[in-house]
């Protein structure tokens, strides 16, 4: 998938990993499903097939790959944008007007910390 937009969300350093959580929870609350994950350093990437949460959790740095409806999002968590949470897609996620409230659902269902900027 080419990105053609980024959210990016960053915590407060101590509270990354819980809003990394939360970020999931929305997604998987409204039917989200992890296809793939690629995680690691550049010199040792793993590749995981529809990861949990939890081993997205414990990867540290890498990006996952959101299916929905045949629509795709990025999650990239201190990967490409070091020290931020990123969700990035194409322009088909919006081609109809549905995906527009999702995203609102979605960034709605976050519980982000204080200190965090989106």
């Amino acid at each position: 998938m080419a990105e053609n937009f980024w959210i990016l969300i960053t915590p407060p350093e101590k509270h990354f990993q819980a809003v990394q959580g939360s970020i999931c929870d929305s997604f998987l609350e409204l039917g989200w499903t992890f296809e793939e994950a690629t995680y690691g350093t550049a010199e040792q990437l793993a590749h995981l097939q529809a990861p949990t949460k939890n081993e997205l959790l414990r990867a540290r740095s890498g990006q996952a790959t959101l299916l929905r409806d045949r629509r795709l999002l990025a999650l990239d968590f201190d990967f490409q944008f070091k020290g931020s949470i990123a969700l990035g897609g194409d322009l088909t996620f919006f081609w109809e007007f549905a995906p527009l409230k999702e995203m609102k659902g979605i960034l709605g269902g976050m519980r982000l910390s204080d200190g965090t900027q989106v």
